[in-house]
């Protein structure tokens, strides 16, 4: 009997240890990750060795205005406030603003003060960007180790951490939406990534969670909605379409359209029309019907309706492209002075909010160069390798590359 115990213990353990596989690598991994943490950390926080204590910019410091207001008055009084001291005479409704980086910024400072230690309101603002920073670094290693690898992700967090165009947006006293904002969209683009490999539904409803974060904190959420449908549209023309690809999209679009109406200024009549929520869920009700034709894939009927579509998508698309290039007032929704002067730079000197602006104007090359520095000369091998191996991240990637320096090059903001 004592054999026989001591036979299945031994035989117990000889089972784990082929079925656990120690990383030997994986803690100098993470070890790399905190090293290059505290760095991003550290360079953000280069005002406070000189001594400088500010919040810097006017968009900040409005900011920073409201969300002490949010905590001197509380959440109801604040959403009704109309304040005629900041903006005379037709006063400023506060609730206009985005909340996603205030009620951060209030939760934060309550939970401080909870905890006994005594901070201010103004120090909680001056350095949750920097915090954010390193957050955002986190997120793109994560990001990296599931598109390739553990190297990939280190080599991805190192080259964000000290990006100039990032640091100059989570430094420490920048207290604007970009600080969440960016953190938000990589957070998103992970956990959608890992709903399509996958198929787990705890990570649709994470990448839902942080496309509502992003849609609730920065008005650059176009990408987080937009990149999505046509990246879908994209898998469905390279036959490379699942299931677990509508389960992903469905919690991501839904529950961050849910998140979405919580915006005080949130109303369903002048959203649906807007390019965001009307494509998603345009697009939304045409994946749910070719899922109803993919589930009858190898039969003929399905192999002539695929031949349609792909057929019958050049032509309207390339209809639509024209009609977006000539006269963008003709689309279906609601694009903006902004987002349409993007997309076609010839009209941007006849829309004066746009034409007005220093920071509307295109791009020169150098601002690719200096902003991105090493990675820029690695954009081109890098698509070509996605491209050969073409899984469902390659092209979300390929497709958020090529449409960021488009949009970068076309505005410089």
């Amino acid at each position: 009997m004592v054999n026989k115990v001591k036979t299945w213990f031994t035989d117990l353990g000889d089972r784990i240890k082929t079925s656990v596989k120690i990383d030997a690598a994986a803690p100098f991994y993470y070890l790399a990750l905190l090293i290059i943490f505290i760095l991003a950390m550290l360079v953000r926080s280069s005002p406070v060795v000189q001594g400088t204590f500010l919040i810097k910019a006017f968009d900040p410091w409005y900011q920073f205005d409201s969300v002490k207001k949010l905590i001197d008055i509380g959440w109801h009084d604040w959403v009704n406030l109309r304040d005629y001291q900041f903006w005379y005479p037709e006063g400023v409704i506060r609730s206009n603003l985005r909340p996603g980086l205030l009620v951060t910024t209030a939760l934060i400072y309550k939970f401080l003060i909870a905890l006994g230690i005594n901070v201010t309101v103004f120090q909680v603002a001056f350095y949750l960007p920097v915090l954010m920073g390193g957050l955002t670094v986190i997120v793109a290693f994560f990001l990296g180790k599931e598109i390739l690898d553990k190297r990939a992700g280190l080599f991805a967090a190192f080259f964000l951490a000290f990006s100039p165009g990032h640091m100059q947006r989570t430094v420490a006293g920048f207290f604007d939406n970009e600080t969440i904002g960016v953190f938000a969209i990589l957070l998103e683009f992970l956990f959608f990534i890992r709903a399509t490999k996958y198929g787990t539904l705890s990570d649709g409803i994470l990448a839902g969670l942080s496309l509502g974060y992003l849609t609730l904190s920065w008005g650059g959420l176009t990408s987080g909605y937009l990149l999505l449908p046509l990246l879908v549209g994209i898998l469905i023309l390279s036959d490379k379409y699942s299931s677990r690809i509508l389960m992903a999209y469905v919690t991501t679009i839904g529950i961050g359209i849910l998140i979405n109406s919580l915006n005080p200024s949130f109303t369903w009549k002048s959203n649906l029309v807007t390019m965001e929520i009307g494509v998603s869920l345009l697009f939304l009700i045409v994946l749910r019907g070719y899922h109803f034709l993919y589930i009858q894939k190898g039969t003929q009927r399905y192999e002539q309706i695929l031949t349609a579509i792909k057929w019958s998508i050049i032509p309207i698309a390339a209809v639509g492209a024209i009609i977006l290039w000539i006269d963008p007032v003709w689309m279906p929704f609601n694009l903006g002075a902004r987002l349409q002067s993007i997309i076609n730079p010839n009209i941007r000197e006849e829309i004066n909010l746009v034409a007005s602006v220093g920071e509307h104007s295109p791009s020169p090359w150098s601002v690719f160069y200096f902003n991105s520095m090493i990675p820029v000369l690695l954009v081109i091998p890098g698509i070509y390798f996605a491209l050969r191996r073409a899984n469902v991240e390659d092209i979300l990637m390929i497709v958020f590359a090529i449409s960021l320096f488009y949009f970068t090059g076309s505005m410089i903001r």
